[in-house]
Protein backbone atom coordinates (compact mmCIF):
# COMPACT_ATOMS: atom_id res chain seq x y z
CA UNK A 1 0.00 0.00 0.00
CA UNK A 2 1.54 3.16 -0.79
CA UNK A 3 1.19 5.41 2.26
CA UNK A 4 2.00 8.51 1.06
CA UNK A 5 -0.98 8.65 -1.79
CA UNK A 6 -3.35 7.38 1.66
CA UNK A 7 -1.92 10.37 3.74
CA UNK A 8 -2.29 12.75 0.95
CA UNK A 9 -6.07 11.80 0.58
CA UNK A 10 -6.66 12.04 3.85
CA UNK A 11 -5.09 15.55 4.12
CA UNK A 12 -7.11 16.60 0.93
CA UNK A 13 -10.61 15.38 2.81
CA UNK A 14 -9.94 16.39 5.68
CA UNK A 15 -10.67 13.24 7.23
CA UNK A 16 -10.23 13.49 11.13
CA UNK A 17 -9.18 10.66 13.60
CA UNK A 18 -12.72 10.64 14.95
CA UNK A 19 -13.83 9.65 11.51
CA UNK A 20 -10.87 7.22 11.03
CA UNK A 21 -11.86 5.42 14.54
CA UNK A 22 -15.64 5.12 13.63
CA UNK A 23 -14.58 3.31 10.47
CA UNK A 24 -12.26 0.75 12.10
CA UNK A 25 -14.62 0.51 14.97
CA UNK A 26 -17.68 -0.51 12.73
CA UNK A 27 -15.67 -3.00 10.50
CA UNK A 28 -14.05 -4.38 13.72
CA UNK A 29 -17.16 -5.27 14.72
CA UNK A 30 -18.81 -6.42 11.55
CA UNK A 31 -15.53 -8.89 11.49
CA UNK A 32 -16.36 -9.91 15.24
CA UNK A 33 -19.57 -10.59 14.80
CA UNK A 34 -19.14 -12.41 11.02
CA UNK A 35 -16.73 -14.79 12.19
CA UNK A 36 -17.88 -15.09 15.97
CA UNK A 37 -21.17 -16.24 14.51
CA UNK A 38 -20.05 -18.56 12.16
CA UNK A 39 -21.98 -17.04 8.85
CA UNK A 40 -20.25 -18.13 6.55
CA UNK A 41 -20.87 -21.89 7.57
CA UNK A 42 -21.85 -24.33 4.91
CA UNK A 43 -25.02 -24.37 4.16
CA UNK A 44 -24.80 -28.45 4.96
CA UNK A 45 -24.01 -27.50 8.31
CA UNK A 46 -26.81 -25.43 9.26
CA UNK A 47 -29.88 -26.63 10.87
CA UNK A 48 -33.39 -25.17 9.73
CA UNK A 49 -32.93 -23.12 13.37
CA UNK A 50 -29.69 -22.27 13.02
CA UNK A 51 -30.34 -20.96 9.46
CA UNK A 52 -33.18 -18.59 11.26
CA UNK A 53 -30.31 -17.63 13.78
CA UNK A 54 -28.11 -16.74 10.88
CA UNK A 55 -30.32 -14.80 9.36
CA UNK A 56 -31.08 -12.60 11.99
CA UNK A 57 -27.21 -12.00 12.61
CA UNK A 58 -26.75 -11.40 8.97
CA UNK A 59 -29.41 -8.90 9.56
CA UNK A 60 -28.20 -7.48 12.18
CA UNK A 61 -24.62 -7.43 10.76
CA UNK A 62 -25.92 -5.39 7.85
CA UNK A 63 -27.81 -2.90 10.09
CA UNK A 64 -24.73 -2.27 11.89
CA UNK A 65 -22.98 -1.70 8.85
CA UNK A 66 -25.47 0.52 7.05
CA UNK A 67 -25.59 2.34 10.80
CA UNK A 68 -22.00 3.19 11.06
CA UNK A 69 -21.55 3.98 6.99
CA UNK A 70 -24.54 7.04 7.84
CA UNK A 71 -23.33 7.86 10.50
CA UNK A 72 -19.67 8.59 8.41
CA UNK A 73 -21.16 9.54 5.67
CA UNK A 74 -23.31 12.37 7.93
CA UNK A 75 -19.87 13.65 9.49
CA UNK A 76 -18.28 13.86 6.26
CA UNK A 77 -20.97 15.85 4.97
CA UNK A 78 -20.99 18.09 8.25
CA UNK A 79 -17.21 18.57 7.57
CA UNK A 80 -17.58 20.09 4.10
CA UNK A 81 -19.97 22.20 5.16
CA UNK A 82 -17.89 23.75 7.22
CA UNK A 83 -14.81 23.55 5.15
CA UNK A 84 -17.11 25.55 2.41
CA UNK A 85 -18.01 27.95 5.00
CA UNK A 86 -14.82 28.48 6.28
CA UNK A 87 -13.22 29.03 2.63
CA UNK A 88 -16.17 31.39 1.75
CA UNK A 89 -15.62 33.31 4.76
CA UNK A 90 -11.69 33.60 4.10
CA UNK A 91 -12.55 34.70 0.16
CA UNK A 92 -14.61 37.45 1.67
CA UNK A 93 -12.13 38.62 4.30
CA UNK A 94 -9.42 38.82 1.21
CA UNK A 95 -11.53 40.65 -0.80
CA UNK A 96 -12.21 43.36 2.19
CA UNK A 97 -8.29 43.76 2.46
CA UNK A 98 -8.10 44.01 -1.18
CA UNK A 99 -10.40 46.83 -1.36
CA UNK A 100 -11.47 48.35 2.29
CA UNK A 101 -8.83 50.26 4.65
CA UNK A 102 -8.72 48.15 7.94
CA UNK A 103 -8.41 51.04 10.61
CA UNK A 104 -11.27 53.27 9.39
CA UNK A 105 -13.50 50.75 7.20
CA UNK A 106 -13.28 53.16 4.18
CA UNK A 107 -12.76 51.83 0.26
CA UNK A 108 -8.81 52.08 0.20
CA UNK A 109 -6.93 53.50 -3.05
CA UNK A 110 -7.71 50.54 -4.88
CA UNK A 111 -11.25 50.51 -5.01
CA UNK A 112 -10.93 54.24 -5.31
CA UNK A 113 -8.97 53.95 -8.50
CA UNK A 114 -11.41 51.83 -10.34
CA UNK A 115 -14.71 54.00 -9.03
CA UNK A 116 -12.35 56.83 -10.84
CA UNK A 117 -11.99 54.88 -14.30
CA UNK A 118 -15.75 54.19 -13.80
CA UNK A 119 -16.97 57.48 -13.18
CA UNK A 120 -14.65 58.71 -15.89
CA UNK A 121 -16.26 55.96 -18.47
CA UNK A 122 -19.62 57.42 -17.34
CA UNK A 123 -19.90 61.68 -18.32
CA UNK A 124 -21.69 63.46 -15.60
CA UNK A 125 -25.06 64.88 -17.40
CA UNK A 126 -25.41 68.04 -18.92
CA UNK A 127 -24.23 71.01 -17.26
CA UNK A 128 -22.97 69.02 -14.14
CA UNK A 129 -19.46 67.59 -13.53
CA UNK A 130 -17.37 64.72 -11.27
CA UNK A 131 -15.14 66.27 -8.61
CA UNK A 132 -12.53 64.72 -6.85
CA UNK A 133 -10.71 65.83 -3.71
CA UNK A 134 -7.67 65.06 -2.35
CA UNK A 135 -7.02 65.72 1.44
CA UNK A 136 -4.03 66.38 3.92
CA UNK A 137 -4.45 66.22 7.23
CA UNK A 138 -3.03 69.87 9.42
CA UNK A 139 -2.41 68.49 12.70
CA UNK A 140 -1.87 64.81 12.44
CA UNK A 141 2.04 64.14 12.37
CA UNK A 142 1.81 66.14 15.38
CA UNK A 143 -1.00 63.97 17.19
CA UNK A 144 1.47 60.56 16.39
CA UNK A 145 4.85 62.64 17.55
CA UNK A 146 3.39 63.64 20.66
CA UNK A 147 0.33 61.19 21.74
CA UNK A 148 1.09 58.01 20.35
CA UNK A 149 -0.29 55.94 17.05
CA UNK A 150 -3.02 54.84 18.88
CA UNK A 151 -4.32 58.15 19.59
CA UNK A 152 -3.56 59.04 16.23
CA UNK A 153 -5.23 55.90 14.61
CA UNK A 154 -8.68 56.85 16.81
CA UNK A 155 -8.09 60.25 15.10
CA UNK A 156 -8.39 58.94 11.58
CA UNK A 157 -11.29 56.63 12.53
CA UNK A 158 -13.54 59.84 13.56
CA UNK A 159 -12.05 61.64 10.66
CA UNK A 160 -13.31 59.07 8.10
CA UNK A 161 -16.67 59.21 9.69
CA UNK A 162 -16.83 62.78 9.41
CA UNK A 163 -15.86 62.85 5.85
CA UNK A 164 -18.31 59.73 5.30
CA UNK A 165 -21.01 62.35 7.16
CA UNK A 166 -20.56 65.21 5.08
CA UNK A 167 -21.19 63.45 1.58
CA UNK A 168 -24.18 62.17 -0.24
CA UNK A 169 -25.19 58.48 -0.73
CA UNK A 170 -23.27 57.87 -3.77
CA UNK A 171 -20.49 59.61 -3.34
CA UNK A 172 -17.00 58.05 -2.26
CA UNK A 173 -14.86 58.41 0.67
CA UNK A 174 -11.66 57.00 0.42
CA UNK A 175 -8.43 56.68 2.75
CA UNK A 176 -5.01 55.86 0.95
CA UNK A 177 -2.97 55.85 3.90
CA UNK A 178 -1.39 57.73 6.61
CA UNK A 179 -3.11 60.65 7.07
CA UNK A 180 -4.09 60.99 2.94
CA UNK A 181 -8.03 60.79 1.99
CA UNK A 182 -10.19 61.55 -1.41
CA UNK A 183 -13.26 62.01 -2.56
CA UNK A 184 -15.21 61.52 -5.66
CA UNK A 185 -18.42 63.63 -5.74
CA UNK A 186 -20.79 62.41 -9.09
CA UNK A 187 -22.86 64.39 -11.10
CA UNK A 188 -22.67 67.64 -9.64
CA UNK A 189 -24.28 70.88 -10.53
CA UNK A 190 -21.28 72.92 -11.89
CA UNK A 191 -18.02 74.38 -9.85
CA UNK A 192 -20.00 76.12 -6.92
CA UNK A 193 -21.52 72.58 -5.83
CA UNK A 194 -17.63 71.20 -6.56
CA UNK A 195 -16.96 74.01 -4.06
CA UNK A 196 -19.72 73.84 -1.87
CA UNK A 197 -18.50 69.91 -1.20
CA UNK A 198 -15.22 71.74 0.00
CA UNK A 199 -16.76 73.98 2.69
CA UNK A 200 -18.42 71.03 3.95
CA UNK A 201 -15.78 68.95 4.39
CA UNK A 202 -13.85 71.64 6.01
CA UNK A 203 -17.11 72.35 8.46
CA UNK A 204 -16.78 68.78 9.27
CA UNK A 205 -13.30 68.54 10.43
CA UNK A 206 -13.57 72.10 12.62
CA UNK A 207 -14.64 70.39 15.65
CA UNK A 208 -11.88 68.99 18.06
CA UNK A 209 -11.53 65.55 17.95
CA UNK A 210 -10.79 63.21 20.94
CA UNK A 211 -7.72 60.87 20.94
CA UNK A 212 -5.71 59.12 23.48
CA UNK A 213 -6.03 61.84 26.24
CA UNK A 214 -6.38 64.66 24.45
CA UNK A 215 -9.01 66.58 21.86
CA UNK A 216 -6.92 67.30 18.79
CA UNK A 217 -7.70 70.32 16.40
CA UNK A 218 -7.47 68.80 12.79
CA UNK A 219 -7.69 70.59 9.81
CA UNK A 220 -7.73 69.44 5.85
Amino acid sequence: MDWVKVRSFVIRHRITIGDLSLLAAVLASAAYIAFDVDIFMHESQLTPRRAVIELDEMALLGALLAIGLLIFGWRRYAEQKREVKRRMAAEAHARTLAYEDVLTGLPNRRQFDDALVAALAAPPRSGGAHALYLLDLNGFKQVNDVHGHGAGDEVLIVVGQRLRGAMRDGDMVARFGGDEFAILAHHLAGPEAASNVALRVIEALKEPIAGGDANHHIGA
